[in-house]
C-alpha cells in the first residue's frame, strides 16, 4: 500500500501540479487577449516556462492566506456559537458566514494575484523578465 501511494504521488500528483501551474494563465489569454482555447494553452505554457517554481511558491502563499482567512474565523465562530446556540446550528451558521467571506474576499484576492502574474509574464518586456534561477544567482 505504501509503495502504491508513493508511486501515485510521483506519477500523478506532482505532474498534475506542474501542469496546473503551467496552464494557470489560460483563462487570462482567453478573456483578455480574446484567443482560442488551443492557442491560449500554448501561450500559457510558453509564458510560464521559467517560472514554475515561482508560481508554486506564490500559490502556496495564497493557499496559506486562504486557510488563515477561511479556517480560523470558522473555528472562532464555532467556538462563539457553541456558547450561544446548539452545536449543529453553530456549524451551519459558521460555515455560511465563512463561505461568504471566501467568495467576497479571498476569491477577488486570488484573481488579483494571478492578474499580476499574467501582467508580469506577458506585458513586461522580455529583457526585464528574469527566470527564478537568474534572480537567485544575482542575490
Amino acid at each position: 500500500m505504501g509503495l502504491a501511494s508513493i508511486l501515485g504521488l510521483v506519477l500523478l500528483v506532482i505532474p498534475g501540479f506542474y501542469i496546473a501551474f503551467r496552464l494557470s494563465l489560460v483563462s487570462f489569454f482567453i478573456f483578455i487577449e480574446d484567443k482560442g482555447v488551443v492557442e491560449s494553452l500554448g501561450d500559457s505554457f510558453r509564458s510560464t516556462k521559467n517560472n514554475v517554481l515561482r508560481l508554486a511558491l506564490l500559490s502556496f502563499i495564497v493557499l496559506l492566506v486562504m486557510m488563515l482567512v477561511y479556517v480560523l474565523p470558522w473555528f472562532a465562530l464555532v467556538w462563539l456559537g457553541g456558547l450561544l446556540f446548539t452545536p449543529s446550528y453553530t456549524v451551519i451558521f459558521s460555515s455560511l458566514i465563512v463561505q461568504g467571506m471566501f467568495i467576497f474576499l479571498i476569491y477577488p484576492l486570488l484573481s488579483a494575484v494571478y492578474s499580476c502574474v499574467y501582467y508580469h509574464l506577458t506585458f513586461l518586456p522580455a529583457h526585464e523578465q528574469k527566470p527564478l534561477n537568474e534572480e537567485m544567482k544575482t542575490q
